[in-house]
């Protein structure tokens, strides 16, 4: 649940802008990870967080430094 506004946020961008070549794949392993943990009952959601995150750091990395740059 606290992942589906990350993940909607990075779909959108991906598709007005064009998903960069890893996104759709670990994407796709996020959902892997959280269809598989009532099988495995390991914790998946945090390795999923962790995934989300580094994608959405990966994505706000490039305007986060022109913003520095402007002040």
């Amino acid at each position: 649940m606290v992942l589906a506004i990350a993940v909607a946020f990075l779909v959108r961008i991906g598709l007005r802008q064009g998903f960069q070549r890893h996104e759709l794949p670990l994407l796709g392993l996020v959902a892997a990870l959280l269809l598989f943990y009532p099988l495995a009952g390991a914790p998946t959601g945090f390795v999923s967080t962790l995934i989300v995150s580094g994608l959405i750091a990966r994505r706000a990395g490039p305007w986060w430094r022109r913003e520095q740059h402007r002040r």
